[in-house]
């Protein structure tokens, strides 16, 4: 990103949307920044390059970790 990095940028979505779901897609594979991301609250990351299997699984997992009333259905 050009301005903010994105750790910075989920710190200020977390203030202005309290609930909101945020998965890092990223090919840092660096524990110091997981671990930021992990404090800034971030639910799950996904390292670059990744396969629609690793994608599906991780969207289960933060799906099994919502209230029932924030998960949405459309169709």
């Amino acid at each position: 990103m050009p301005f903010i990095d994105g750790i910075e940028l989920a710190e200020r979505l977390k203030v202005k949307f309290e609930r909101i779901v945020i998965v890092f897609i990223s090919g840092h594979n660096e524990f110091e920044y997981l671990q930021k991301a992990v404090r800034t609250g971030v639910q799950d990351y996904l390292l670059k390059p990744f396969n629609a299997e690793e994608m599906l699984s991780m969207l289960d997992r933060i799906k099994s970790k919502l209230p029932i009333n924030q998960i949405t259905y459309s169709g």
